[in-house]
């Protein structure tokens, strides 16, 4: 898409070039570097793009290590709830789709049934 490489004079510091970058470019700078912003600038510039949360992988990221976590037999849900700063319903949930079966919880681990649940 872009024009070609955006010209820098050798010797150039990096500061320099982030104070004279517009808007988001100098966070991105500050955040990978001049070198990777100017890629993005020279494949990318005059578009608009738009970049995901991609809250979904994080998500599933997440759900792989809390099932790894409690398959070691060393965390509770409660444990893993905590750490991933997530309800122990929510946990519960993800270690079911994680497993893709009914959970049977160990001896000691997993969550009280409810009232009625019985």
């Amino acid at each position: 898409m872009g024009a070609g490489t955006i010209p820098i004079k050798e010797g150039t510091l990096d500061e320099d070039i982030i104070d004279k970058l517009p808007g988001d470019l100098k966070k991105i700078a500050e955040l990978i570097g001049v070198e990777n912003t100017m890629k993005i600038v020279d494949h990318w510039g005059g578009s608009y793009i738009s970049i995901p949360s991609c809250l979904n992988l994080k998500r599933d990221v997440n759900i792989a290590e809390a099932c790894k976590l409690y398959d070691s037999g060393g965390y509770t849900i409660r444990n893993l709830a905590l750490r991933f700063r997530v309800s122990g319903r929510t946990m519960a949930t993800w270690l079911k789709k994680g497993q893709k079966k009914t959970i049977e919880p160990k001896e000691g681990h997993g969550v009280l049934p409810r009232t009625g649940d019985q």
